[in-house]
């Protein structure tokens, strides 16, 4: 798995985890079915969605970039950076969690393709009938009773009492609308089957359907009778049944039938504390604070400096303003390289840097502009992509261009698909972080934030 996915799921499995101890330490004694499968379903739902909330446009964005294009470029076309060829002869990590995964995605699949066929197929061929306002499908394939999607399914073979039983349960199921609520988990089983979590969410939720459908039933059914059919139908051999009316934890369910019931609603208290956790979770598992930037509305282009920014370890005083600062691009030249992937994979393209050179001195990049979209820096040099189709229009006075050169075996027409520009990003934002501290710009004798742009045009030969 690649960086982004990686801190995707590591926070995932933190606001998970969090809201799973919640729930267990306030609801664990709560008979509210209600509440807590709204909780659960909620609590799924937030892990999925806070980790990606910069990438819905929620973060606060620097200075726009102006489009730009190639203008008059600072090249060195006699002496080009030729990136060296890397062979890389490890074992290829990242190819076997690839095609772990992609085989447990497959498997999920199959497995939810198969269910889907079997409901199928008893629709079409079992003995259709009606319960109240729901449809009843009997077939002698069916070893235990379930229902989804306003269907209740039964074997063909029922005693009388089990068949009322089943009835009432499996209606309170499709009343409740719980298929509707395992939507989601059953969507995650597929793509996020590798994960323990996932499969406790699922587990606890299925278990409460349970306990609320089996309450239906005991109010149209003595508890005394009801239980004794459940441990009746559990001790029969497993090959009679599969998962189920039968086949929950009974142990919880008959003690939640037999004990006194502490159904409760969300208290002000336990409600204030969640809100503050999840304001908590919110902004230590999103980028919602970390791609804040401070406000460079007020940076002016270095053209129009009466001193342009130099280099500390630069003994050159000239203030010329054209070409840009030479010591700059000749610190990115000699650091800059053409990343191995990318060039494995034929992969060019211009990248256009803008950044700031405040009153201190300190360059703070603020974003890169690319064919493929906008990569804003956060704190701590973190790219967040914001997709979109850029134009190269309008070139601004304080833009140059340095070309990195690579030898490939791909041309660009050949570039393997998923192969991405934040490659060529990270290593653009990688040189120009790293350059040394400046003396800063001056206008009317004060030190002032000026801003600038460089563009990074990557060309295999």
């Amino acid at each position: 798995m690649t960086g982004p996915w990686i801190e995707y799921l590591l926070r995932l499995t933190l606001i998970w985890g969090s809201l799973l101890i919640y729930y267990h330490f306030f609801f664990s004694q709560n008979h509210n079915w209600t509440l807590r499968r709204r909780f659960l379903i909620g609590s799924y739902l937030i892990g999925l969605v806070i980790p990606l909330l910069p990438s819905m446009g929620l973060t606060a964005e620097p200075i726009p970039l102006s489009n730009v294009q190639f203008g008059t470029y600072f090249v060195s076309p006699t002496n080009p950076i030729i990136a060296e060829q890397e062979t890389s002869t490890s074992f290829d990590w990242y190819l076997l969690f690839v095609s772990i995964y992609l085989l447990g995605t497959f498997v999920q699949l199959i497995r939810l393709g198969r269910h889907y066929l079997l409901l199928q197929y008893w629709n079409s061929k079992g003995i259709k009938s009606s319960f109240r306002s729901f449809r009843v499908i009997r077939h002698t394939a069916i070893t235990s009773p379930f229902a989804t999607w306003r269907s209740i399914f039964l074997p063909l073979q029922l005693s009388p009492e089990v068949k009322e039983v089943a009835y009432l349960h499996e209606a309170a199921h499709l009343r409740y609308a719980h298929s509707l609520e395992r939507l989601p988990m059953i969507l995650g089983q597929v793509i996020l089957w590798f994960h323990p979590l996932q499969w406790i969410f699922e587990s606890e939720l299925s278990a409460i359907q349970e306990f609320q459908a089996d309450e239906a039933v005991t109010q149209e059914i003595s508890k005394k009778t009801y239980g004794h059919i459940l441990i009746q139908q559990s001790m029969l051999p497993t090959d009679h049944w599969q998962p189920g009316l039968f086949a929950s934890p009974l142990k919880k369910r008959i003690h939640m039938m037999v004990n006194k019931k502490k159904s409760q609603p969300w208290r002000w208290p336990q409600l204030t504390l969640f809100l503050g956790l999840l304001g908590v979770l919110t902004f230590s598992c999103s980028d919602l604070i970390s791609t804040a930037q401070p406000d460079y509305a007020d940076a002016i282009s270095y053209t129009a400096a009466d001193q342009i920014p130099i280099l500390v370890t630069s003994d050159d005083a000239d203030s010329s303003k054209s070409p840009i600062n030479r010591a700059l691009l000749e610190n990115v030249y000699r650091n800059i390289r053409y990343p191995a992937t990318a060039r494995q994979n034929g992969l060019e393209g211009l990248v256009i840097a803008r950044f700031v050179i405040n009153e201190q001195g300190k360059l703070k990049p603020l974003l890169f502009n690319t064919k493929d979209g906008k990569f804003v820096v956060g704190e701590g040099g973190k790219l967040n992509y914001s997709p979109g189709q850029a134009s190269f229009n309008n070139v601004p006075a304080d833009q140059d261009e340095i070309v990195v050169v690579g030898y490939g075996d791909n041309s660009q027409n050949e570039a393997t698909e998923g192969i991405d520009m934040n490659i060529l990003v990270e290593e653009v934002n990688r040189v120009i972080s790293e350059l040394p501290d400046w003396k800063p710009a001056m206008k009317d004798g004060k030190a002032v934030t000026v801003a600038m742009h460089l563009g990074v045009k990557f060309k295999l030969e």
